[in-house]
């Protein structure tokens, strides 16, 4: 698959197996004043060779390795950052490198965007998750409280998705992220959840073909993001299954990860729009989720998730919000009252 050039806002996503060896290149052009390179741990472990080649090509002023949990995603490790940055005199004109998962993206994407009001950005995303959803959008933020409750929008002048980086992922990892293709393929693209269902063993076997995957799913994402950058809108879709989501992964101490908390939030959306929508497709959906080995069912009762629920920052007003399914391509948000919410649970 060749390299191709996604104009994104005022940045740029450039995707292909190979592309993170145009780094380089992107640098001299930048002529940025100095460079600072945040890697999550687990990348420089794994890809070792390649992270050596790459530091030494790029010569950071500044080479700090993170762990890439949810537990580093916190307002104290930005201090930490923040103080490097200034101990090492670092302006507007500097540049922030993160490679790392979703984890080190919105930690540093944060840092980068608060740092002197805003310097350059790259993001090499390395996790199949943020390759197919979060590195695109520029969302970045610190948990407090709450996952991601504290946070800017700010798009990276780069964001380089090289598939090389996903061939060592865990199983595990790699099901995260496949949680998030899925649900793009029911906001926006039927041909994803074809390739899905035909191809399960080969896409699994994590070859080739998920780079298709990862592509038709930026192309997703990148139509609803040009339209609604702040999320006031249209955008809001793209939380489909990240009201449960988000509550599961908080009362499990974020033991259960975001795509498989996801996966169980997608499919009670699908279970919920079939009783108040009629959605038809209900059992699709979930058997796609359960052949990529993904869970299904939540488990906590509505009581055990009422509070992070009614703390979900995507609240607009003293009501939820529910993403649900009309039909596949077609999912509108809808405003729940609590009462309300429970009275379907029961049903369904």
């Amino acid at each position: 698959m060749s390299i191709i050039t996604y104009n994104h806002l005022n940045g740029k996503i450039i995707f292909g197996r190979g592309s993170i060896h145009i780094l380089e290149q992107l640098i001299q052009d930048m002529k940025p004043y100095k460079k600072a390179l945040i890697i999550d741990e687990n990348v420089s472990r794994f890809h070792n060779q390649l992270i050596n080649e790459l530091s030494s090509t790029i010569n950071p002023d500044l080479h700090i390795e993170l762990p890439g949990g949810e537990q580093t995603k916190t307002i104290d490790t930005v201090r930490e950052l923040w103080i490097n940055l200034y101990e090492k005199e670092f302006t507007r004109t500097s540049v922030l490198i993160a490679i790392g998962g979703g984890v080190i993206g919105d930690l540093s994407g944060f840092t980068a965007s608060t740092y002197m009001r805003g310097i350059k950005f790259i993001y090499i995303p390395t996790t199949l998750l943020a390759q197919a959803d979060s590195c695109i959008g520029g969302k970045n933020g610190v948990d407090f409280k709450v996952k991601n409750l504290i946070g800017t929008f700010y798009i990276p002048t780069y964001t380089i998705i090289d598939p090389i980086f996903i061939t060592t992922l865990p199983k595990r990892e790699f099901r995260n992220g496949l949680a998030e293709i899925i649900k793009h393929g029911i906001i926006g693209s039927e041909k994803i959840l074809k390739m899905l269902e035909k191809n399960m063993q080969e896409i699994n076997a994590q070859n080739q073909l998920i780079e298709k995957l990862i592509r038709l799913s930026i192309e997703v994402k990148l139509n609803i993001v040009e339209l609604d950058y702040k999320e006031s809108g249209v955008r809001r879709i793209l939380n489909l299954g990240h009201t449960f989501g988000h509550a599961i992964e908080k009362i499990s101490d974020y033991k259960i990860s975001h795509g498989e908390a996801v996966s169980m939030g997608i499919a009670t959306a699908a279970r919920i729009s079939k009783y108040t929508l009629g959605f038809t497709g209900e059992k699709r959906i979930i058997n796609i989720l359960r052949n990529h080995n993904l869970p299904t069912e939540i488990p906590y009762t509505l009581d055990e998730m009422e509070e992070a629920l009614l703390h979900d920052k995507k609240r607009w007003s003293d009501k939820l919000t529910l993403i649900l399914i009309r039909e596949i391509e077609e999912v509108i948000p809808m405003d729940i009252e609590l009462e309300e919410l429970k009275r379907v649970w029961e049903a369904i």
